[in-house]
């Protein structure tokens, strides 16, 4: 391990010298973010609100879990054993490390929150066993009800998952659809090659994305001849005849010299890219 990794992580974080941290702002805005991750909106219905991790039409546990939930907590704490005590204590402490280093969207943020999960299932599954083995007759009948319950919610979920979701949240995995600017951007390399392809840093991990692009495609040679340009260094950039330009819509060229080869839309039908070409 590398001994300098402890700290490159609490510096990675801010773990140090975070000001304002103990102040009674911070820790009402901490105690308030630790309140949503246990909120049942978040739990239970709707998840966080990154679309990017929750599809917003189910929670991070089906919602017949949270009867399930409820009795498991009950069952746990009565019970007073030591397995118990440490899922509880287990899903308890589960959001502390995002309250203490309140990352970027930090707000219902389920990817950094998966370790509660597991001590969920433990407490719904304690619940469950709980109701099961009840002499009221009526829990029992509401347990399988319960039960039966969660596959055909998880159905509904599948569903949207496979269909509406993939439009709606591909804005937010990829704003500029570098997927349609690849085919835009091969197809008139094609048809005149370009001595380079500029990318503008104004798009959202651009060179992240034009790499996958690239290597999807096998097209190398592409990567070689890319190149990046600052935000406020479009509007002046002076390249050879033929190169090729990825910008946002909304930022400015100068218009000698550039013509617009493909306005780029994402899949909702909104503009994402604009791609040109340098004529002189």
């Amino acid at each position: 391990m590398r001994p300098d990794i402890v700290s490159d992580t609490i510096a990675r974080y801010g773990l140090a010298g975070r000001a304002g941290a103990l102040s009674p702002a911070g820790l009402i805005e901490r105690a308030g973010l630790y309140w949503e991750y246990f909120d049942p909106s978040y739990l239970f219905l709707s998840g966080g609100s990154n679309p990017t991790q929750s599809t917003r039409e189910a929670g991070v546990f089906l919602l017949p879990v949270a009867v399930f939930f409820v009795a498991g907590v009950r069952e746990l704490w009565r019970a007073r054993s030591i397995p118990g005590r440490l899922a509880l204590f287990g899903f308890a402490i589960a959001p502390l490390p995002i309250v203490l280093t309140l990352p970027q969207s930090s707000h219902g943020a389920v990817g950094r929150d998966l370790v509660a999960v597991p001590f969920g299932v433990l407490i719904a599954c304690a619940g469950a066993s709980a109701m099961f083995a009840d002499r009221r007759r009526a829990r029992r009948i509401a347990a399988v009800v319960l039960l039966a319950a969660m596959p055909i919610q998880f159905a509904f979920f599948a569903r949207g998952y496979f269909t509406t979701y993939q439009n709606s949240a591909a804005v937010r995995f990829d704003p500029a659809n570098f997927d349609a600017v690849a085919d835009v951007v091969v197809s008139a390399d094609m048809s005149q090659a370009a001595p380079y392809i500029y990318l503008s840093e104004g798009l959202d991990d651009a060179s992240v994305r034009w790499r996958f692009q690239t290597l999807e495609r096998r097209r190398d040679d592409l990567w070689g001849r890319s190149r990046a340009v600052p935000r406020d260094g479009v509007a002046s950039l002076d390249a050879p005849a033929g190169s090729l330009l990825v910008t946002t819509p909304d930022e400015q060229v100068g218009n000698a010299g550039w013509s617009v080869v493909t306005r780029v839309n994402d899949p909702t039908g909104s503009p994402s890219a604009v791609v040109r070409r340098r004529t002189r």
